[in-house]
This record gives C-alpha cells, sequence and structure tokens, in this order.
C-alpha cells in the first residue's frame, strides 16, 4: 500500500488541475500543476522544503555558538 501513495498523489493533482481548467478556474489549476511539479521534484531529486527548514535551522545554531 505505500508504494501506491506517490503514484496515488500525483493522479489526484493532475485530475485536480485538469478539473480547475473544466471550470476556467486558471489560478487553481496553476497552483495544482505547480503542486505537481514541487512532488515531482522533491521525489526525484530528494530535495524538499524540510531540507531547507533544516539547513536553516542549523546555520542559525552555528552562528549562535560563534
Amino acid at each position: 500500500m505505500e508504494g501506491f501513495i506517490y503514484p496515488l498523489s500525483l493522479v489526484i493533482a493532475a485530475a485536480l488541475a485538469f478539473m480547475f481548467y473544466r471550470n476556467n478556474s486558471y489560478i487553481l489549476m496553476l497552483l495544482s500543476i505547480a503542486a505537481l511539479v514541487y512532488m515531482i521534484y522533491s521525489h526525484e531529486t530528494g530535495f524538499s522544503s524540510q531540507n531547507i527548514k533544516q539547513q536553516i535551522a542549523d546555520t542559525i545554531d552555528e552562528s549562535l555558538k560563534d
């Protein structure tokens, strides 16, 4: 079941983008496409927003120690 979460989320995001396109809601369509692109990018590279947050926290910790 765990192996189906990523493809299922891609299908749902693509279906939402198509539904928003059909209902002439272009801003929501672009937002869902952006979410889809982010999901694919973070899955392929392994670099997500959690990593960025951790790097910022580490930088702050290092600067406070100095």
